[in-house]
C-alpha cells in the first residue's frame, strides 16, 4: 500500500478538497487530489459526491485543480502540513497581489490562513 500524507485541506460551505503526496519513487513527489462537493439530484434532494483527481506534480497545479485562477484562496484551510506553509503563504500572497478579485481577501479569510501557516504567532483563538 502506498503511504500518503496530508498536505493541505481546504473547505467552503457544501464541500472541501484535500491533498495529499506519495512519494514518486525517484526522491520526489506526487500529489493526488480528491473532495466532497453537495449537488442536487433529479429531485432536489442534496447528494453528496466524492471526487478524486490524477496526481500531479506539484503543490501549485493540486491547489490549481481545487479551483481554477487562484479560487482555492476563498477557501478556509483546517490543516496546513508544516513544510507547506510557507509555499501556501507565498502562493496566496501573490494572488492577492496579481488578481483584483482578491483586494478584500485579508479582512475576508486571510487571517486564517495567516493563523495556519504562522501557528507560532496565533493567539489562541482557534481560526
Amino acid at each position: 500500500m502506498i503511504k500518503s500524507e496530508l498536505i493541505i485541506s481546504v473547505a467552503c460551505e457544501g464541500g472541501g478538497a484535500d491533498i495529499y503526496r506519495t512519494a514518486d519513487g525517484s526522491g520526489g513527489w506526487q500529489f493526488y487530489l480528491g473532495g466532497i462537493t453537495i449537488a442536487l439530484d433529479k429531485d432536489g434532494t442534496d447528494v453528496w459526491k466524492q471526487w478524486n483527481c490524477t496526481p500531479v506534480d506539484t503543490i501549485e497545479q493540486a491547489l490549481d485543480r481545487v479551483d481554477r485562477d487562484g479560487g482555492w484562496l476563498h477557501f478556509i484551510p483546517p490543516e496546513i502540513h508544516s513544510e507547506y506553509r510557507p509555499i501556501a503563504w507565498e502562493l496566496a500572497q501573490q494572488l492577492v497581489r496579481t488578481h483584483p478579485s482578491f483586494q478584500n481577501w485579508e479582512q475576508a479569510r486571510g487571517h486564517r490562513w495567516r493563523s495556519k501557516c504562522f501557528p507560532e504567532l496565533n493567539s489562541g483563538d482557534g481560526n
